[in-house]
């Protein structure tokens, strides 16, 4: 393993843990008598506005429906997407510069080029009805996730599933 690489790993592992640690208290909190395997996530085009599901794989920025940005950028991007009382709502939209999107797929590959950075790739969060990204980490970037962490553990509120094939509860095969 490259000496450059090591603070990057524990960052992307520390960001697992922490997304596991998360779904499994969603988990706990529900009433899950059926096998639920999530195989699409949401994703918003910035273009129509409207939300898409794509696998769960994908890193934004992605193709959209409506295709490219007018310059020419990928149009989808991720989308943090509550529910409450049958009626959705748009948290946040997240993506990533594309340099650290392919850092992240070249993660993903292990790709051992030795092109991926020290530093884990930087997330840029926005409103759905915004114009400007803020980095996750910066203090507008985290007064927004504040919020929406905030509004995510209001009564009755639950992560909304995308449609897909069969939704999040396709029984195990």
């Amino acid at each position: 393993m490259k000496a450059g690489r090591a603070p990057w790993l524990a960052a992307l592992a520390c960001a697992l843990a922490l997304g596991l640690a998360g779904f499994s208290l969603w988990w706990s909190a529900g009433d899950h008598t059926a096998y639920h395997v999530v195989r699409s996530a949401w994703f918003y085009d910035l273009n129509s506005h409207e939300l898409f599901a794509a696998p769960v794989e994908a890193i934004p920025p992605i193709a959209a429906p409506s295709g490219p940005q007018r310059d020419g950028a990928p149009a989808g991007v991720g989308a943090m997407v509550l529910e409450h009382d049958g009626r959705q709502e748009i948290s946040f939209l997240f993506t990533y510069t594309l340099a650290a999107k392919a850092a992240l797929e070249a993660l993903r590959a292990d790709n051992d080029s030795g092109d991926t950075p020290a530093q884990p790739p930087l997330r840029f969060v926005r409103l759905p009805g915004g114009d400007r990204w803020f980095p996750d980490k910066s203090p507008e970037g985290q007064a927004l996730l504040d919020q929406a962490q905030a509004t995510a553990r209001s009564p009755g509120m639950t992560m909304a599933a995308p449609p897909e094939n069969g939704g999040h509860d396709a029984p195990p095969q």
